[in-house]
């Protein structure tokens, strides 16, 4: 694994039981979650930076289904636009995370010495 992937998701409770009469003494639900994007940071960029800290885009499904995307300011999202090749629309505007990434305690970079290594290569490559 060359990444480090983080899945966003939306966990709910559902109420199960029917009867009101037996709420005071029993409980009875289902927990579900369902999968809203996934982000994924190359592990080499926070071993050699140390700290990551930024906005970063979340890959999203084209379609969340039993969600509405909810308006900002003035303007309503437009959801005109067609998939090539497909007849849904393309639901999907851009989402991002905001995340705060450390290594603690900080990892030291190792430096690799490769002045008593053999060379295989021609003279005239190492001559250059």
């Amino acid at each position: 694994r060359r990444y480090l992937s983080i899945d966003l998701y939306d966990e709910f409770m559902e109420d199960l039981l029917e009867d009101d009469r037996a709420r005071p003494t029993e409980v009875y639900q289902r927990i579900s979650s369902k999968w809203l994007g996934q982000f994924r940071i190359p592990i080499s960029t926070i071993y050699l930076n140390q700290r990551i800290e930024g906005t970063f885009e979340i890959k999203t499904p084209p379609i969340l289904f039993g969600y509405t995307r909810s308006t900002t300011g003035t303007e309503a999202p437009e959801y005109t636009s067609m998939l090539i090749g497909s007849s849904l629309p393309d639901m999907r505007e851009l989402t991002h995370i905001s995340l705060f990434i450390s290594l603690e305690p900080n990892v030291e970079i190792p430096t690799f010495d490769t002045h008593g290594l053999e060379c295989i290569e021609l003279e005239q490559t190492k001559a250059r």
